[in-house]
Parts: structure tokens; sequence; C-alpha cells
């Protein structure tokens, strides 16, 4: 189920049924579409407006079978999905296929992704640092193939890494 919430009154305005249970979705403006990953696995499908399947489900690459599935995001151009255990995101086309598998190098476990004016931003939880009661967010910022490290806070914090969004080979450091 997909509950749409009036941000006024946080309130359920509409509540659809899906094709198929999820662990992310994410909306593509240009396509007026949504990527849906498929609960138990890597696999995803293509949902048009109205939320009904119209492509896939396509099967992952059997590069990161194991991996645990954690969030997705997309633009005009590919589909995005962020994975824990080798902190990888895989890109796809709107076809299914797989591009490529870009290494991330985030503390602790990636949580989820968005899309944001061509970067992609990873959130990651890490362990709580020494002295500090609450647990510690950090990760990475990647733009134009550097790395830059971010803390906002001792106690608790939300980082995030970034990979610009030319998945192609040759374009970045990945």
């Amino acid at each position: 189920l997909v509950s749409f919430i009036d941000p006024e009154t946080l309130t359920v305005t509409e509540t659809v049924t899906l094709p198929c249970r999820i662990y992310s979705l994410a909306y593509s403006p240009e396509r007026d579409m949504y990527v849906a990953g498929i609960a138990g696995g890597q696999s995803f499908c293509l949902l048009d407006a109205a939320f009904r399947q119209v492509g896939g489900p396509f099967s992952p690459t059997p590069d990161t079978a194991g991996y645990i599935t954690q969030g997705c995001a997309c633009d005009a151009r590919y589909i995005y999905f962020v994975l824990y255990r080798q902190n990888v995101i895989t890109v796809y086309d709107w076809e299914g296929r797989h591009i490529r598998t870009l290494p991330i190098t985030v503390s602790g476990e990636p949580e989820n992704l968005s899309q944001v004016g061509g970067s992609l931003y990873v959130a990651s939880a890490a362990r709580p640092c020494r002295g500090s009661p609450a647990p510690f967010f950090r990760g990475a910022f990647y733009r134009n193939c550097f790395m830059f490290w971010m803390f906002l806070s001792s106690n608790s914090a939300m980082s995030f890494a970034s990979v610009t969004n030319s998945p192609q080979p040759g374009r970045s450091r990945y």
C-alpha cells in the first residue's frame, strides 16, 4: 500500500494498493513513472503514475548476490539502488539493463539515497562515537571525483555520500 498524506493536516487522503510488495519507491517526474524495489530481493519493476506495473520485474546483476537492499532513487536516465554489505550503488537504465556498480565509501551501513540536482546523496548510520550516547551518522560527499568527510555534530548528525550522476566508465574515478 501507498498512502498519500496531506502536508497541512497530516491525514491520509488516499491509499493505493500496489501490484507487488516493495521495500523502496522512487519517482521520476520527467518520465511520470515510479521505480519499485520488490521486497525479498534486488528485483525491481516500473509503475506508471496510476501505480500500474508497466515494466519488469527486472532481475538484478548477479555481482551483488547476497547484498542487502536499502533504497532507490532515479532520474530521467538511470535507476539507482544503494546496497549494504559491500556498500555499492547499482545503476540500471529504464529498460532494466545493468549499467555498472559503483563502490561507495561510507562508514557503517548506507540506509537510503536521494537524487538531487545531478547528484546522489546516501545517508549512512555508523556506530556511536566514544562518549556519545546517541548514534552517530556520517558519510562522504562525492563531487567531481573528490571525497570530503563531513561531521555535523559530535553527538548525533546525518551526513551523506554523493556520487555525481555520470555512471559511464571513465567519467568518474569509480
